[in-house]
């Protein structure tokens, strides 16, 4: 018996009274064929962490010639690393908004996920 990969994740918080999160919630993602789908999110992942390290050299070369003084968020983005990178829907931002539609899409395009929630 084959048993296909699962990944079992929580949002929110079961703490009183917390009003940024005020909904919990478990997710159950099962992929049924992992190989059909590795090699199309490892692309998305790659396309991604080049886009940001491109991001990061503009910003610094801007920065070092001294053409750009950096507001708080440019710096945030600049000292972002992007090696490891987990998508949360709490974080989409103008600056994002791409990678989280391109992922979006990639999944609704493959047939072999099965989502469950409570």
């Amino acid at each position: 018996m084959k048993v296909p990969p699962a990944f079992v994740d929580e949002t929110g918080s079961l703490n009183a009274g917390v009003k940024e999160q005020p909904v919990y919630g478990i997710g159950l993602l099962l992929v049924r064929d992992p190989e059909k789908v590795t090699d199309a999110f490892f692309r998305l992942h790659l396309n991604f962490t080049a886009e940001q390290g491109g991001q990061r050299a503009k910003l610094r070369a801007a920065i070092q010639q001294g053409q750009l003084h950096p507001t708080p968020d440019e710096l945030d983005r600049l000292m972002w690393s992007s090696r490891h990178h987990e998508h949360k829907f709490s974080e989409v931002s103008g600056h994002n908004i791409q990678q989280y539609l391109n992922l979006l899409n990639l999944f609704f395009s493959y047939d072999c996920f099965e989502f469950h929630s409570l």
